[in-house]
């Protein structure tokens, strides 16, 4: 259900509040995307995913989303493999906010130690190479920020998987000017009646550790750590105490802009690949282009 950082938490929550529709827990199980081996925290088996749709007996809708599906080379075929039927969401942003937004998150997550934005671009060459790879890093693919956003490349594999009407294509634009009119396109697209509406809240905004301490403690986490954390301890129960402490442990925050230099130059560059997506989707993307925030 789209890109990292395209509103796809806030909708994985609006969607969950409809009596007709079961979303998985947690929200990424990460199991249609076998090409992102270093990924350390997907899911690898059958059994284990099938496990996060335990209680979707007697649902209309089942579903779950997984930012990183969209990106991965095998995903839309692995799903169409798996769900021929399945409808597909994929949640677009406008390409240097995303990735602004992406290293902001890493930065939280522990998955980047580069506090710097300029510099985290500039080592993308090094990291192609796997070198200069935070110690705490559960995606060092991940880290090549300007190529998680290449979406044509990405939206044709899904194209050719399955057919138009299975497909429905959402900026985050859309979401943040219409939360309602944007639920009610999904609804509508998932066959689904209106349903009183959800609060319609933003989720998944850009969060720091209250303290240094914590912050440094979760960069410091080895990848293969989180992953072996991952395998042993029960998923739901895990993920609902980390809602019950997530406002002890985090705050969030408003992060300064990046330079408007750089956001020129990240406008200039994505230019060539949001024509190209303008095409596939058949979206006025023109304020993609704009430089002014």
């Amino acid at each position: 259900m789209g890109a990292p950082k395209c509103g796809t938490t806030s909708l994985y929550f609006y969607l969950r509040e409809h009596p007709e529709i079961f979303m998985s827990v947690p929200k990424e199980p990460l199991y249609f995307c076998k090409d992102l081996i270093d990924h350390k925290l997907r899911t690898k088996t059958e059994a284990e995913y099938l496990s996060f749709f335990a209680g979707a007996a007697g649902y209309s809708r089942v579903g779950e989303a997984s930012t990183w599906y969209l990106y991965s080379s095998r995903a839309a075929a692995e799903i169409k493999q798996f769900a021929p039927e399945a409808r597909i969401i994929i949640m677009l942003r406008k390409i240097p906010d995303a990735i602004y937004s992406l290293h902001s998150q890493y930065l939280y997550l522990g998955n980047e130690s580069v506090d710097d934005f300029t510099r985290a671009l500039r080592l993308e060459p090094l990291r192609k190479q796997g070198k200069a790879i935070p110690e705490g890093a559960y995606f060092p693919r991940g880290l090549i920020y300007t190529e998680v956003f290449l979406y044509a490349r990405q939206i044709l594999r899904y194209l050719r998987e399955f057919d138009r009407e299975q497909i429905v294509f959402i900026t985050l634009d859309e979401l943040r000017q219409s939360a309602e009119q944007v639920y009610k396109t999904v609804l509508e697209f998932l066959g689904l009646e209106s349903y009183p509406k959800p609060q319609f809240e933003k989720h998944n905004s850009n969060s720091r550790f209250k303290t240094e301490f914590m912050q440094e403690f979760v960069k410091k986490i080895p990848g293969d750590t989180k992953e072996t954390i991952r395998d042993f301890l029960p998923v739901k129960p895990c993920m609902q105490a980390l809602e019950d402490i997530r406002p002890l442990m985090v705050k969030n925050t408003t992060r300064p802009p990046m330079s408007d230099r750089l956001y020129r130059k990240l406008v200039d560059q994505s230019a060539a690949e949001v024509r190209r997506v303008e095409k596939l989707i058949d979206k006025d993307l023109s304020g993609w282009l704009a430089v002014d925030r």
